[in-house]
């Protein structure tokens, strides 16, 4: 894909956005510039009269971490805004993610929690999990699951469906995941803490080298029309695992 953004499909009242790596989907204070949003709203002013989930998010519906490249859904008019928060709510909302993994048995989580398991390398099909900040900065999320402490003051628990992980030729795993409603670093940080963490990861790959992107990419996004009540969806292409 380019390392700009592009439309991606376009409706009246919304636009699917391919987002490249490293631009925030979203400016963090009003001045802020050189985000996806930003992008947006040259080309559709109408936007800005989209109360969003923040005043400078306008009618973004979601977000992509800084890092991860792939498809965002934008309102452009404040009903349509209004109806995509409501079918997200109700899990409605499907995104899909192909993540470059390594597989690290041996080595200890970079919360120093033990791996899953040695051997032959598995993952659950469903890894679900509070969260909180953690690390320098609190730049990071730790998962807290039913039985460890603090859970259940943790706030709302969040889903990551594995559809598949797979070994590739070069040692690499692929897995696709799916998720209907989102945390920030929530797939990196899921896998990761199961052995799996993502390539190009200096958050939460201990082996992180520093010379590649972020090998998450978010290739798919499903929801049901809001007149016709039809799913839609839209795919990219499969991106080349160090160019996508």
């Amino acid at each position: 894909m380019t390392d700009k953004p592009l439309i991606i499909a376009e409706e009246e009242s919304w636009l699917v956005v391919y987002k490249p790596h490293n631009m925030p989907s979203a400016p963090l204070r009003e001045t802020e510039s050189g985000t996806l949003v930003n992008w947006i709203i040259r080309d559709y002013p109408q936007a800005l009269a989209v109360r969003g989930k923040k005043n400078c998010e306008y009618g973004l519906v979601h977000r992509l971490d800084t890092g991860t490249s792939g498809l965002v859904l934008f309102a452009l008019d404040q009903a349509t805004f209004d109806y995509f928060q409501e079918i997200q709510n109700r899990d409605l909302l499907e995104k899909q993610y192909r993540a470059m993994c390594l597989y690290i048995p041996d080595e200890p989580t970079v919360w120093d929690c033990e791996c899953l398991s040695r051997g032959e390398p598995s993952l659950p099909s469903s890894i679900s999990s509070v969260f909180r900040s953690w690390g320098p900065g609190r730049k990071m999320v730790k998962p807290l699951f039913r039985e460890e402490r603090g859970f259940d003051s943790a706030g709302k628990e969040y889903t990551t469906r594995v559809l598949s992980c797979t070994r590739q030729e070069n040692g690499m795993y692929e897995c696709r995941c799916s998720l209907t409603r989102g945390f920030r670093h929530q797939i990196r940080s899921h896998l990761a803490r199961w052995g799996f963490p993502l390539a190009g990861d200096a958050l939460y790959n201990p082996v992180h080298s520093g010379t590649e992107p972020l090998q998450l990419f978010a290739e798919t996004i499903s929801f049901p029309d809001m007149k016709t009540r039809q799913v839609r969806t839209f795919s990219l292409p499969k991106p080349d695992k160090t160019n996508p």
